[in-house]
């Protein structure tokens, strides 16, 4: 008697497809899951480095404005301010000493240029990563540099009205305490991005 005789190989063969299918849709299941969690780590590691990027550069910028907003200026400064000034188109200016300080604070500001531009280029990996939040962190940087040039170029010119409103810009008042309207409006940009950002660190 063939034992084999009565199996039905269709069904058999059937079911051995629906396994194998099972098998592999299993498999697909499990390869799906660690494709995400794979993007899910690469994705985090990816914001935590721009992350570290948009805080540093910060914390230099900031060190960089304690540099700039110095009341102590150089020997070397001022008379690179001169000889700036004297190649100018007005080299007259080279014996005004107030121009000469405005022009320092000006050249101290050039002399950073490169982290003004790395905010530039971080800024819309800050909207596009974490938000209008931390966007307007980096921005807050620029616009008190805004205002440091504003007051550089004013300085000059300025009377008795308008003399403490300038320097209070240009020159920071408080020493280490950080206790002048721009370090606190800088202060309270840094701990918002600190906090926006705390979770990738």
């Amino acid at each position: 008697m063939n034992l084999f005789a009565c199996i039905d190989w269709n069904a058999v063969a059937a079911m051995l497809s629906a396994v194998a299918a099972l098998g592999v849709a299993i498999a697909a299941w499990k390869a799906r899951g660690t494709f995400e969690e794979w993007r899910e780590k690469e994705l985090f590691l990816d914001n935590r480095k721009v992350a570290i990027d948009i805080l540093a550069t910060f914390y230099k910028s900031r060190d960089a404005f304690d540099q700039i907003r110095s009341p102590m200026s150089f020997g070397y400064e001022t008379e690179r301010a001169k000889a700036m000034l004297e190649k100018g188109k007005t080299p007259e200016d080279a014996g005004n000493s107030s121009v000469r300080q405005a022009q320092i604070i000006l050249n101290r500001l050039s002399d950073h240029n490169d982290l003004w531009d790395r905010l530039y280029e971080l800024m819309p990996l800050a909207q596009a990563q974490f938000g209008d939040d931390v966007k307007k962190g980096l921005q807050q940087i620029l616009r008190i540099r805004g205002q440091i040039v504003s007051a550089a170029h004013r300085y000059p010119d300025r009377d008795n009205e308008s003399r403490r409103e300038i320097t209070d810009v240009i020159w920071y008042t408080g020493g280490e305490h950080r206790e002048d309207a721009l370090n606190q409006d800088l202060d309270k940009a840094c701990s918002s991005l600190e906090a926006s950002l705390k979770k990738y660190l």
